[in-house]
């Protein structure tokens, strides 16, 4: 059976930045979304409160997304609007690429003028952000990946590169992972590949469960089941949108 593995791995930086562990396990055309729910900020002495609160499936318009990156509230927002403007992908995404672009460059280049300190690591670790897109073209389900990134570090100004992926024919099962992934990476990928294959839902459950032990994840577990018929929550806080 032909599959994707993508392992997006989440970087904590140093700014108040979103601890998560995100399944995301596309099923022939039915996609699951499993999140936690712990939203670790950090504070000026370098500790974090950690808010077990946060709702990182977010459906908006016909799409359902969900994301890990710093300054989360602010990509939270930057990519709602987007999605907002369109439900048509082909617009939508390319204002979602702009603004994206636009708000990291801004806000690194105020790094980079004011906390110079800050910037260096920020660049020495590279990504960003990941955000992941749930569409669906007719009875067809689409994935939209973006791995965000900083570009050359010779560019007398922060440039971002945003690395789009989408999903393609001919592989109808694609696991994603974003955020921690510690303990999943102890498993033998084929069996945790079959299990979600066989048992997605449970399956979820029990991996971002395994994370719990990692300070930054944490919190319920949400769960989505979406289709071309319309979207199911198997588990939701009362915070987060129907």
């Amino acid at each position: 059976m032909q599959h994707y593995l993508f392992l997006l791995s989440f970087l904590l930086l140093s700014l108040p930045s979103l601890g998560t562990c995100i399944i995301v396990f596309k099923k022939g055309n039915v996609v699951y979304i499993g999140a936690d729910s712990r939203n670790a900020k950090q504070r000026f002495d370098n500790t974090f409160v950690n808010f077990d609160d946060y709702c990182k499936i977010i459906p908006v318009n016909n799409y359902v997304f969900t994301f890990a990156g710093f300054d989360n509230d602010n990509l939270h927002a930057k990519i709602e609007n987007a999605l907002r403007y369109s439900s048509n992908p082909k617009i939508a995404f390319p204002k979602l690429e702009l603004d994206i672009k636009t708000y990291y460059e801004g806000k690194l280049l105020e790094m980079h003028l004011h906390y110079p300190a800050v910037y260096r690591e920020v660049h020495s670790r590279g990504r960003i952000a990941e955000i992941v897109i749930v569409h669906f073209e007719g009875a067809t389900a689409k994935l939209k990946k973006y791995e965000i990134e900083m570009a050359s570090p010779i560019a007398s100004k922060p440039l971002i590169k945003l690395n789009p992926t989408d999903s393609q024919p001919g592989y109808p099962n694609i696991f994603l992972s974003l955020g921690v992934v510690e303990n999943m990476q102890k498993n033998d990928y084929n069996t945790v590949f079959n299990q979600l294959v066989k048992d997605p839902i449970p399956t979820i459950k029990t991996l971002i469960s395994g994370e719990m032990k990692h300070p930054r994840v944490g919190g319920p577990i949400d769960i989505i089941e979406i289709s071309a018929t319309g979207k199911r929550w198997i588990a939701k806080k009362a915070n987060c949108r129907q």
